[in-house]
């Protein structure tokens, strides 16, 4: 089985698992967070997903700041 492959059984797991829609993987957001992933993945080497996720409490915490960056941007 290629990676490619391996890789749209996952996102089907997710979707289904988290009643999340199939294009989510269309999204600029979600193309920057798997880019974000693999270059750990090339820097550290494998890495539990749990220590790379981040808890909503400091998702949450960091979203005001990220907003008035892009808004800055603009």
């Amino acid at each position: 089985m290629s990676v490619k492959s391996k890789v749209a059984d996952a996102v089907v797991l997710m979707c289904a698992t988290d009643i999340r829609p199939f294009n989510i993987v269309e999204g600029e957001g979600f193309k920057k967070m798997a880019d974000k992933f693999i270059e750990t993945g090339a820097k550290y080497g494998k890495v539990d997903s749990a220590d790379m996720i981040p808890a909503v409490t400091r998702v949450s915490r960091h979203l005001s700041t990220a907003y008035d960056t892009e808004r800055n941007r603009c």
